[in-house]
């Protein structure tokens, strides 16, 4: 199960800016691989002038991040090609996946052994998607993405010191090719 925090928080600079991020700014180096294209994720957002436009005919390719800006490659099934290119600056749209604001329906409870045994809910998760464009980092939408409403729990589970100690559910492929049809066909 990969676990998902938040995904950049807007730039705090002025009480009028405070709801609005930091004005992007242009990526001139050539990215590693898609986990280096999580620019528009962060707090002080880039986008890549060198991608391809999101223009022309379908499909539209996309790179999902979590929370953590890492790219969810861990899904079940094999992902669209619109999700697997080889060359990063084909990714004409990105996606940053928001923390599960609440609880959403109550999956069931999970039990770790250990040191300390701890009992933990699992709910199903509710995630903020904001969707924009790699060339430019215009914002295009933002969608509510789902987690899977029947998940078995996760092997292992890490917390930062006084953080709530809930756990999510994942969207898995089916959710995303739902919620995203629309901007990449």
């Amino acid at each position: 199960m990969m676990t998902l925090a938040g995904c950049g928080e807007p730039s705090k600079t002025s009480a009028t800016a405070a709801s609005e991020p930091a004005a992007p700014t242009a990526v001139r180096t050539q990215p590693r691989g898609i986990e280096s294209m999580n620019q528009p994720c962060l707090p002080q957002p880039g986008f890549y002038p060198a991608a391809d436009a999101f223009v022309g005919p379908a499909p539209h390719p996309v790179a999902v991040f979590d929370s953590d800006n890492g790219p969810i490659w861990n899904t079940p099934l094999q992902p669209p090609e619109w999700m697997n290119q080889s060359d990063p600056l084909r990714y004409q749209l990105i996606v940053c996946l928001g923390v599960s604001q609440d609880g959403g329906e109550l999956i069931r409870a999970c039990e770790f052994t250990g040191i300390e045994p701890i009992r933990l809910p699992l709910f199903r998760g509710r995630y903020a998607a904001r969707i924009y464009e790699t060339r430019t980092a215009e914002l295009l939408g933002t969608e509510q993405i789902l987690g899977q409403p029947d998940r078995g729990c996760p092997t292992v589970v890490r917390f930062a010191p006084n953080e709530r100690q809930w756990l999510f559910s994942n969207p898995d492929l089916i959710e995303l090719q739902r919620v995203l049809g629309k901007y990449v066909y």
